[in-house]
């Protein structure tokens, strides 16, 4: 019966366009786009918690969903004015985009909507709060 109940809920929550699993995680869903110029509307600065390779048996026809060497990124909020501080997020993109940030990264994301990041941008060492702001408010996205 439980089973039954989890099967509907999925499809009805799939045809009103809400991914029934993310329904269930703990982790913000965030989707990759390029710049393509435009504006930076949030910035939030997140620590790296785990980075994977995303292996893809299928293509998909969805260029949003073929990324090139496509990586997962899971992370906390530290700062931020989007997300609560300490939500866990995830997002998908081209591992290009990662240069050399790793796990235990600090890193910006710069953000065109409340979900869509099109930059990430390793946050330089050693900054006191007050350099950091002054850092989080130069940084582009280009």
């Amino acid at each position: 019966m439980n089973n039954r109940i989890f099967v509907f809920f999925a499809l009805f929550t799939s045809a009103i366009g809400v991914n029934a699993i993310s329904f269930f995680s703990n982790y913000i869903e965030l989707t990759w786009e390029w710049p393509a110029e435009r504006q930076i509307k949030h910035k939030v600065i997140v620590e790296v918690i785990e980075l994977s390779k995303i292996w893809k048996l299928l293509k998909s026809p969805s260029f949003a969903e073929n990324l090139p060497d496509p990586m997962s990124l899971k992370g906390k909020i530290l700062k931020g004015n989007t997300f609560k501080k300490g939500a866990l997020i995830k997002l998908k993109l081209p591992k290009v985009e990662l240069n050399e940030i790793t796990e235990g990264s600090i890193v910006m994301l710069g953000m065109v909507s409340e979900n869509t990041v099109v930059c990430i941008k390793d946050k330089p060492t050693g900054l006191s709060d007050a350099e950091e702001n002054v850092w989080l408010e130069n940084i582009e996205c280009n």
